[in-house]
């Protein structure tokens, strides 16, 4: 017969549910409080004039890019996991990205897909170190491509005064993004655990680290990565100008579509939102303003912009809901 839960047993097990639950809440409020922001800002009888007949092109093309980028960051993963000597098969790397991109722009935190893909991975490949550890750099590549063009960028841009206040902003929301991916982390393995199971968890993180370390040692890898890191922000720059010419507005400086793309990417990184939702945007038109442009037409390639990027969600929830993937946690498995 099953004893009763004591009531301090059921008040140990409800707090940390009722912590996440409160910071969902939160995330959501912020990211709804953002979007609607957004959209009182946006004339949308002068945005439905623009995307005309004249805007599918350039929507479908951005539509396609997004895929591209999926595909590449396949590539960049699959060959991780190659060169940590844990091998995944090709043709279930671009699925479980696919799947990973959905999940991480639907669920809170942004990381929720980096955690189904590596598990499923390590299905696969049976080391749940180099799983881990495949995911940490690609997820790393990304976000130091995107800092490193954001900065580089900053210099040439027209506005002297915006290149300041960007320079903070960047730096800044680097260091935020980084502390806070790593708290989303290391919070669910950390939190409510045993001292000892801690302890535990801890020594897999330091051995995972030695073995990032001793990757990050040959030239070639960290040279793979960076090139297929700085082409999947290469591809989100010209999505970003997709949205401009679908609104059917003068393109602007290639430095200014630099530093709001990498700058947009960054901020949704940013553990405070649903999946970077409206900080993505939100970011894009401060840089916008910062550069000069008009603030109705800031907001509305934001708004387009965002809806190219959602729209990557729509083969990974079908691969979700519907694919067969290989499953997180084996029958054999307790």
């Amino acid at each position: 017969m099953t004893k009763p839960l004591r009531s301090d047993d059921a008040a140990a097990r409800s707090g940390p549910r009722v912590r996440s639950l409160a910071i969902l809440g939160l995330k959501a409020i912020i990211s709804i409080a953002i979007v609607w922001f957004l959209i009182t800002k946006v004339d949308f009888e002068t945005l439905s004039a623009r995307l005309g007949t004249n805007a599918a092109l350039p929507l479908v093309f951005g539509i396609v890019l997004g895929l591209l980028t999926m595909v590449v960051t396949a590539v960049r993963w699959w060959r991780i996991h190659h060169r940590l000597r844990a091998d995944i098969p090709f043709r279930f790397a671009i699925p479980a990205t696919m799947e990973c991109y959905a999940l991480n722009l639907a669920l809170p935190g942004s990381v929720g897909g980096d955690i189904v893909r590596a598990a499923r991975a390590r299905q696969l490949c049976g080391r749940t170190r180099e799983a881990v550890m495949a995911v940490l750099l690609d997820r790393g590549g990304n976000l130091a491509a995107q800092m490193v063009l954001c900065i580089a960028a900053l210099p040439f841009l027209h506005n002297s005064m915006a290149s300041n206040n960007l320079e903070v902003a960047v730096l800044s929301v680097t260091l935020i993004g980084a502390l806070g991916v790593a708290a989303v982390y290391l919070a669910p393995l950390l939190v409510g655990r045993s001292k000892l199971e801690r302890i535990r968890l801890i020594r897999e993180l330091i051995r995972v680290g030695l073995i990032l370390r001793r990757i990050l040692h040959f030239p070639s890898a960290v040279c793979e990565i960076a090139v297929l890191s700085f082409g999947i922000q290469a591809i989100g720059v010209i999505i970003l100008w997709t949205a401009v010419l679908a609104i059917g507005l003068e393109t602007p400086p290639l430095f200014t579509l630099v530093v709001a793309m990498s700058f947009g990417m960054l901020g949704s990184a940013l553990p405070i939102s649903f999946g970077g939702l409206g900080v993505r945007e939100g970011a894009v038109v401060w840089v916008f303003l910062e550069t000069g442009m008009a603030e109705d037409t800031a907001f509305m390639i934001a708004i387009v912009f965002g809806a190219l990027i959602l729209s990557q969600t729509i083969p990974g929830l079908y691969i979700w809901a519907f694919g067969r993937m290989p499953p997180i946690i084996s029958s054999t498995e307790n």
